[in-house]
Formats: C-alpha cells, sequence, structure tokens
C-alpha cells in the first residue's frame, strides 16, 4: 500500500536545509558567494597576479585569454573585455553552481564542475601561449 504524501529522504534532506534559512536563502548561496566575489574581484587580481603566471592561468583563465593579443580584438575591446570578465567571472560560476545544485549535483561535483571550466580556459592559454612561441 502507498500513500499519496511518502517523502523521500532526500526530499526531506531538501527540505530541512531550505528550512534553515527564511524564504529558502539557502539555496541562493551560490549566487550570493558570487557577487560577493565579483565585488572584491579587482581587488583580488592583483594578488593572484603576483602569485605568478600559472596560478593567474588557473584562477582567471577567461580573464587572460580575452586579453590575449593572439584572438586579434580590436584596441579597445581587448582592454575593456578583460575588466569586464574580472568582474563577471565569479557571479557566472555562481550562478552555474546554483543551476547545477538546485539539479540535485552536489557540493563536490559543483566544484569539480567549476575545475574543468577552469581547465578548459588553462588548456585554451596553454595551447595558444605554446603554439605561438613555435610559430615564431
Amino acid at each position: 500500500m502507498t500513500y499519496l504524501d511518502e517523502t523521500t529522504p532526500e526530499e526531506l534532506k531538501l527540505a530541512k536545509r531550505r528550512s534553515l534559512l527564511p524564504l529558502g536563502l539557502a539555496d541562493w548561496w551560490p549566487i550570493a558567494v558570487g557577487l560577493a566575489l565579483g565585488f572584491l574581484s579587482p581587488l583580488i587580481y592583483p594578488r593572484v597576479e603576483d602569485l605568478g603566471k600559472l596560478v593567474l592561468w588557473a584562477i582567471y583563465p577567461f580573464v587572460v585569454l580575452s586579453g590575449s593579443p593572439q584572438l586579434s580584438l580590436s584596441a579597445l575591446t581587448s582592454l575593456q573585455l578583460p575588466q569586464l570578465l574580472t568582474y563577471a567571472q565569479f557571479p557566472m560560476e555562481g550562478i552555474v553552481a546554483w543551476y547545477a545544485m538546485r539539479r540535485g549535483v552536489g557540493f563536490l561535483g559543483t566544484l569539480f564542475f567549476i575545475f574543468v571550466i577552469h581547465l578548459v580556459g588553462f588548456s585554451a592559454l596553454v595551447l595558444m601561449t605554446y603554439t605561438s612561441e613555435l610559430t615564431r
């Protein structure tokens, strides 16, 4: 005999997590963290830049990629796009994390997904840098 109001353990866990914060704010924390890091990103970037090129490539791959001369962007675009991406990278990653977690991906799975996104950008930078050095 089955009941219509039976809940699964996953639903109970989700309901408990949602009840911890009012208005379901527990679901929105990835976006809030992304926005906070987005505001702090211009302060973080110079400190990461001092740690070395590979660390900068790992944390801000798309910022570095958007400013590279191999993309053949106009002078104005190659100056403004990295600055825009400096502010936008972490909020976009927060939205991606929020979406993944809403779909049932766990915290570690979400971190892995963000890691893969950074790995793709890092790999593109490595390929662009070393292929341009080979063609000189």
